[in-house]
């Protein structure tokens, strides 16, 4: 005996069709990026989804400094901010150099290149960087890596990715804002 399916009806096939649309649309109001200010310190920052943060020393170049960190994931990256307390201008050279060497050590990155960055108006020594490495299971990795100077503040933000995408990038960097 054959199973007979009857046909769906018109009024059948526009309800399926307007349940399709919604589950579509409200797939699409889930982004994987939900940005949203986050402070630190005297600065606050953009950052794609809800952050971790913590505290630790932490060594860089010759100075054990007190690092206040924050972070998360999204979208296959990984958001970060860092601040450190500096003595003075010059010291802050030395950190964000020594800083930058331990960052690409820890990827075993290849030759940075410079990246672009406007950076904001009040930021001093500001610097931003690209590379391309490894992460710690040995996988492919690129990198964005910028530092810059608030007062007696060094800030360090940093996107790691299997590919970095720039516009996630510049809205991370460029919407940085004074508390």
């Amino acid at each position: 005996q054959s199973i007979r399916y009857a046909p769906m009806s018109r009024v059948r096939w526009v309800r399926a069709m307007a349940a399709f649309a919604v589950i579509a649309a409200v797939s699409a109001c889930s982004p994987t990026m939900n940005w949203r200010k986050a402070p630190l310190g005297a600065v606050a920052f953009n950052l794609p989804c809800k952050p971790d943060s913590a505290t630790r020393n932490q060594q860089i170049g010759d100075h054990t400094l007190s690092l206040d960190i924050m972070g998360c994931e999204a979208g296959d990256a990984l958001f970060a901010i860092s601040q450190v307390a500096v003595p003075d201008k010059a010291a802050a050279r030395d950190i964000q150099s020594a800083w930058q060497q331990q960052a690409l050590r820890s990827m075993r990155a290849g030759t940075p290149e410079a990246a672009p960055w406007t950076s904001p108006s009040w930021g001093k020594s500001a610097i931003s960087i690209q590379a391309t490495g490894v992460d710690p299971q040995g996988k492919p990795i690129q990198a964005r890596l910028s530092w810059l100077l608030h007062e007696q503040r060094l800030y360090h933000l940093a996107v790691y990715a299997p590919k970095v995408s720039p516009e996630w990038a510049l809205t991370f960097l460029e919407d940085i804002s004074l508390l």
